[in-house]
């Protein structure tokens, strides 16, 4: 037994100095540098705001879940719209496949009547090529009321 642990131990040696050897006459490796893309990075252009519906100010939104629809000079990708509403209302930001370059807000529950809401839409918003992007928040300020009542025709008029 004492023989085959001598061979053993030789043969670990053996192949141990071998190792040594082997990494030593291999020349030193050159750390690689990373080279620039050929590919030139270019910034977005800017996106901007055609119309806004209904317009800034007072609006008979009270009461109601009417849409809020903002429209811009793209074809917008919805996934990068970033809403948000205060007070805070949660909303819902939808593009409709009938009109890609509108950006429809809907409220989850009815806007509030008498109530300053301002929305942002943020910065960063993109066109669907991805070539386009919105340079700044989009702010939007309404003061809200409630619509007019229906008015109903008479029992005269024979309704």
């Amino acid at each position: 037994m004492g023989r085959r642990l001598i061979i053993l131990l030789v043969v670990v040696v053996v192949v141990f100095l071998m190792g040594i050897l082997v990494t030593r006459r291999r020349p030193p490796q050159p750390i690689p540098v990373p080279t620039p893309s050929s590919t030139p990075t270019t910034a977005l252009l800017p996106m901007s705001v055609v119309s806004i519906f209904p317009k800034e100010g007072t609006v008979e939104l009270g009461d109601t879940v009417n849409a809020v629809a903002i429209v811009f000079d793209q074809p917008i990708d919805s996934a990068t719209a970033v809403v948000a509403v205060t007070p805070f209302t949660q909303v819902t930001a939808v593009v409709r496949a009938d009109n890609k370059q509108r950006l429809i807000i809907l409220p989850k529950d009815p806007w509030k009547s008498n109530t300053t809401y301002t929305m942002r839409v943020a910065a960063g918003l993109t066109s669907l090529s991805g070539q386009y992007a919105l340079p700044q928040d989009v702010v939007i300020t309404y003061q809200t009321v409630p619509p007019p009542a229906p008015v109903y025709p008479s029992d005269e008029a024979g309704f």
